[in-house]
């Protein structure tokens, strides 16, 4: 990724990275609808679209991801 990230933003895709785990990250301008968000993600649809939560429960980092 060209711009800079949020602190926590990096140390998430570090620790994803660290675990051999795939991830894949979209930038893109803020959105209000699920239909715009599928938009600004190139070749995924609608039904593909996650709200992801990302907990902390010491010393513990877990993502909870929600989909439809």
């Amino acid at each position: 990724m060209s711009a800079a990230l949020h602190p926590v933003s990096r140390k998430i895709i570090d620790m994803l990275e660290a675990q051999g785990c795939w991830y894949e990250t979209f930038r893109h301008q803020a959105v209000r609808t699920s239909e715009e968000a599928a938009a600004a993600r190139p070749g995924y649809g609608l039904n593909q679209g996650a709200k992801a939560i990302i907990l902390r429960a010491k010393p513990l980092l877990r993502a909870l991801n929600l989909t439809q």
